[in-house]
């Protein structure tokens, strides 16, 4: 995952939390004059919670995934010759 993209579902995260709670608050208050919109946050943030949790679970699969791999290249790194091995590969991948 990119890091422009980690910085953009953490603002996500955020404002959904926040909307959340707005949400919690309008519940407790139970607004009379605007039950349609107190029903719409109320959806949206059910649907924002699903989402996150979503969100959460890819993340938590990403890391795993990011500690295999670089696990996987400090072993590689570590045989002799693989760190030659390693430069070529990254060369040809990202210098073209």
């Amino acid at each position: 995952m990119k890091y422009s993209n980690i910085i953009g579902l953490c603002i996500f995260i955020i404002v959904s939390v926040m909307i959340y709670h707005s949400c919690g608050t309008m519940k407790a208050k139970s607004c009379k004059q605007c039950p349609s919109y107190t029903e719409y946050w109320v959806q949206q943030s059910d649907s924002l919670k699903k989402e996150l949790a979503v969100c959460s679970e890819e993340c938590d699969r990403l890391n795993d995934e990011n500690q295999f791999y670089g696990s996987m290249l400090g072993e590689i790194e570590s045989v002799p010759g693989g760190s030659e091995i390693l430069d070529t590969l990254f060369n040809q991948l990202y210098t073209k």
